[in-house]
């Protein structure tokens, strides 16, 4: 490996300079110590509903924040199982998903995401007589370290989950900014 860079002098004036470094552990370390920083970067989850066969989750006269306890990833530890908040640890661009399976029995189904207490975007569908129907959305959010962002579930809104996932909520950190 050659290292190449410009010195400067006390003059003002400039020199490339050459080197092929006797130790190479001090570039290893430079590279080591690079990615460690980037580590703290590391954020993704993902989670469904339930953990057991449980079925049917609603209708509940109030709407709720949905706690998915199914835990699949969760780099970074930024996603909460016990309030089902995920909390940004920095600053950056995240990419959010909801996937919901609704039921028959009910006139519509989903569930809305939240930022910081303010609805983003719905995963929502009407049943209009079918049977089941599998609502989504994904959605690129600008966050600040501590916002929070979570699935809630309206008041009467009817939806299913079992140990197949049907139900979940994914995020992943894009990039830092």
């Amino acid at each position: 490996m050659i290292l190449r860079w410009r010195v400067e002098s006390g003059d003002g004036t400039c020199k490339d300079k050459n080197e092929r470094p006797g130790d190479q552990k001090a570039a290893e370390r430079k590279v080591e110590e690079l990615q460690r920083e980037g580590d703290g970067n590391k954020v993704a989850f993902s989670a469904s509903l339930v953990t057991t066969n449980e079925g049917q989750i609603s209708p509940f006269n109030t709407g709720k924040t949905l706690v998915y306890k199914n835990i699949i990833t969760n780099i970074g530890q930024a996603y909460n199982p016990n309030t089902g908040i995920f909390t940004a640890p920095v600053r950056g661009v995240y990419l959010f998903s909801l996937f919901v399976l609704g039921v028959a029995g009910a006139d519509a189904t989903g569930v809305d995401l939240y930022r910081n207490g303010e609805f983003v975007i719905p995963a929502y569908a009407h049943l209009s007589g079918q049977n089941y129907v599998n609502p989504s959305a994904g959605v690129n959010l600008l966050l600040e370290a501590g916002d929070t962002v979570y699935a809630f579930l309206p008041p009467n809104r009817k939806i299913y989950d079992n140990v197949h996932r049907h139900c979940s909520f994914s995020g992943i950190l894009v990039f830092v900014m």
